[in-house]
């Protein structure tokens, strides 16, 4: 198995966007990508304005096939327009 955690943070205001978007991806992952386990859109209850996808494949290749779907490219640039910069990507192994 293989996971990502995708840590966002969204601009003041641009919550309920980010949100809306967010479950049109992850319900886009859950019906094409059947090597996606799981996929998640979380906020954070501590900071404000943070959200992550927790995202668990069956393998890296799962992974980089989800990077390279057309749902993912355009609306993780719509996601993209929300957030203050880039999303801190943390890349997991099971042990």
């Amino acid at each position: 198995m293989f996971s990502i955690v995708a840590k966002a943070r969204v601009k003041e205001g641009s919550g309920p966007q980010f949100e809306e978007v967010g479950k049109k991806l992850a319900a886009a992952v859950k019906a094409n990508e059947p090597d996606c386990l799981l996929y998640v859109l979380t906020r954070s209850k501590l900071v404000p304005d943070e959200y992550l996808f927790i995202e668990r494949y069956k393998d890296e290749a799962a992974a980089k096939f989800h990077g390279a779907q057309p749902h993912f490219l355009t609306l993780g640039a719509e996601l993209f327009g929300h957030m203050q910069g880039p999303p801190e990507l943390s890349f997991l192994d099971d042990v």
